[in-house]
């Protein structure tokens, strides 16, 4: 007799009921290698097997499987055996299946010559018989899920059925042929096939998710299945619910009193969580027990058990409701904002100051047309000395790119040199009050540069280029240029495709109401001493004609008076003498403010740090500790932004607070 190595089981599944379906155990090429179907029937067929023609069949048939198997499996050891007596009919017979998986090992035999099907020796009917296909043994699931153990369960709506053993699961849709293993999709084929609505499994791909041991004897023609004790699959793990708990750092607070929450939620899953709160306040301002409750929600959309807890609030009062956000609102986020009783504001004490103009840097300003219709020239001026350049323009030409550009000119018998000595630039944007913003940030970013041009007598060159501007799109820019001997910039708006001289042959266009012209003045020095508000808010006024005024010029391109109204270029210094212990915020009174500060010339503050501030809306730039002498603010008014706007100055007691 051959002895021939292990192989596996697999598992076939009715579409809707488990009689009649086959499970198939697979030993490739070595159980059979012949196309068509042989059945192994059960006990009532075994007649038609044992008939004479049958018979000549099966050992010719049987003398072509040992050599196929030979020929097809050189790496099968091939050893000597006693032929195998017909012990088969000396085997007692069993009425009903005796359940194979229990803390003992069993072995299934399966006669193919015969049909007949033994447990540990006794023979079992089989509720439909089992069959071999191209070499394949498929046997019913029924009593295969009795003897192995595994869970099958069928779905009759949309016709799928789930296999699961404790290392796999197996998800089939007889519908629509189509498989998968723990969650992936795999081929059809390797599963199985549907003959007669029924499924067949593939024995490959089933015994490797099952892991039994075939033996299988070519002489006595017996698969042989050696079943070992099995643990029962675990049950699918479910997503869990998270967790909300929360502390607070006491238990009892005055009115006016920070509460710090301290979150103590979690998921189980650890895949994160998002808290929802109801009742939590950075500070209470009545009296009396307060309840504060938390859920949270995992990103699978799993909400957790509310968790409450209270605190008690006492009649004592540490701050009020308008001092509190001056005292303990955030200086790191942008909560920041503090929304103002806006009438009280209005009647706190203006600050005097002390005003320096600072002349020694000219002023070129191109805002207008600041939208421009068509190509053309938007602003030129002479140049000599210290001066700075700024420009807004927007592309409103329907349906055209184009490209601004600063042309410079020299116009006398010597070389001009132009030396740039800081800048601010933004990339283009249709968001106005995103380049009013971003050339600050840029500007105190830069703070010196070292940039030189020379320009020949006569000759004309192109000192700035913008990007070409798609519709809409608009370009701000800043610098602060040194022209030893005197040159004439030009401003104009061109097809992307020109440049050069010639761009100088371009029409001026008119102006709107935006500002534009050369102005003497760049720097606003001012002074404002605080020692004397005694103890109450006061505030710094800018762009607010009745207390501020704007600086006058010349247009150069038509010869008139004009004012920067807005001082748009324009940067104040404001110096802030004995600010005592004080939280400064700026106002916004006129509108919707985007903009930045640089605090005591190191520190950019960006006003917000996300979108805008809105009217009568305070924001937060620092607090004073008291031991100061003062502070300095560097300021320029946004594109962008409405003014005035104002520099509020909130003192602060000493509080007896942690």
């Amino acid at each position: 007799m051959k002895k021939f190595k292990k192989s596996a089981l697999a598992l076939t599944l009715a579409s809707s009921l488990f009689t009649g379906t086959a499970l198939a155990a697979q030993d490739p090429q070595d159980i059979d290698s012949q196309d068509q179907e042989q059945a192994v029937a059960s006990p009532e067929q075994k007649q038609d097997l044992n008939s004479p023609e049958q018979k000549q069949v099966d050992d010719s048939q049987e003398q072509k499987q040992a050599v196929d198997s030979q020929e097809q499996n050189p790496d099968v050891e091939s050893q000597e055996q006693e032929p195998a007596e017909d012990s088969q009919q000396q085997k007692p017979a069993a009425n009903s299946q005796k359940k194979a998986v229990d803390s003992q090992e069993h072995v299934l035999e399966f006669d193919l010559k015969t049909g007949t099907t033994f447990v540990d020796g006794n023979v079992v009917e089989l509720e439909a018989p089992a069959s071999l296909v191209n070499g394949r043994l498929y046997v019913p699931v029924r009593f295969l899920s009795t003897q192995l153990g595994f869970e099958t369960n069928f779905n009759a709506t949309d016709r799928t059925i789930e296999i699961r053993t404790a290392k796999a699961e197996v998800l089939i849709n007889m519908d629509k042929n189509t498989a998968m293993i723990n969650g992936q999709a795999v081929p059809f084929d390797t599963i199985g096939v549907i003959q007669q609505d029924r499924l067949l499994l593939a024995a490959r791909t089933m015994s490797e998710l099952i892991e039994l041991p075939i033996d299988y004897n070519a002489e006595t023609k017996i698969v042989k299945i050696i079943v070992k004790p099995v643990k029962p699959p675990l049950p699918k793990q479910e997503n869990m619910k998270p967790v909300a708990q929360f502390s607070t750092d006491k238990k009892v607070y005055r009115i006016g009193e920070p509460i710090e929450y301290i979150d103590l939620s979690y998921d189980p899953d650890a895949s994160g969580y998002y808290p929802s709160w109801s009742n939590k306040q950075s500070a209470f301002f009545s009296a009396g027990k307060k309840t504060i409750t938390l859920t949270t929600k995992d990103p699978q959309g799993l909400q957790s058990d509310p968790f409450s807890r209270q605190i008690e609030i006492t009649n004592e009062v540490l701050t009020t409701q308008d001092e509190f956000p001056f005292y303990f609102g955030s200086m790191e986020d942008d909560p920041k904002r503090i929304l103002l009783d806006y009438n009280k504001f209005l009647n706190y004490q203006v600050l005097d100051k002390k005003e320096e103009i600072e002349d020694s840097r000219s002023l070129i300003v191109s805002d207008s047309p600041e939208p421009f219709k068509e190509y053309g020239i938007l602003y030129q001026s002479k140049a000599s000395g210290k001066s700075r350049l700024f420009a807004t323009h927007i592309n409103d030409i329907e349906d055209q790119m184009a490209t601004v550009s600063v042309l410079v000119t020299n116009t006398s018998d010597e070389p001009v040199k132009i030396k740039t000595t800081r800048k601010g630039e933004v990339m283009p944007s249709k968001v106005a009050e995103l380049l009013g913003k971003q050339i600050l940030d840029d500007w105190f970013l830069h703070e010196e540069i070292n940039k030189e041009q020379v320009i020949q007598p006569g000759q004309t060159a192109t000192y700035y280029r913008s990007y070409a501007l798609f519709p809409k799109q608009g370009i701000h820019f800043m610098y602060d240029i040194e022209v030893e001997g005197e040159a004439t910039f030009t401003f104009v708006a061109h097809d992307p495709n020109e440049s050069g001289e010639s761009l100088l042959e371009l029409p001026k266009l008119a102006k709107d109401n935006n500002v534009r012209g050369t102005y003497p003045v760049s720097t606003l020095l001012w002074e404002v001493d605080a020692s004397d508000i005694d103890g109450k808010p006061a505030r710094i006024s800018i762009g607010d004609t009745r207390l501020d005024s704007w600086v006058k010029g010349t247009d150069e391109v038509t010869g008139e008076d004009v004012q920067n109204k807005g001082n748009y270029g324009v940067f104040y210094h404001v110096e802030i003498k004995n600010p005592g212990k004080a939280a400064i915020a700026l106002v916004s009174r006129g509108g919707l403010f985007k903009g930045s500060i640089l605090l005591n010339e190191e520190k950019i503050i960006p006003i917000p740090k996300s979108g805008v501030v809105l009217p009568r809306t305070a924001y937060l730039l620092d607090r004073t500790t008291g031991k100061e002498d003062s502070i300095s603010l560097r300021i320029a008014p946004p594109s962008g932004t409405a003014l005035p706007f104002d520099i509020l100055i909130y003192p602060l007691r000493d509080l007896d607070y942690k």
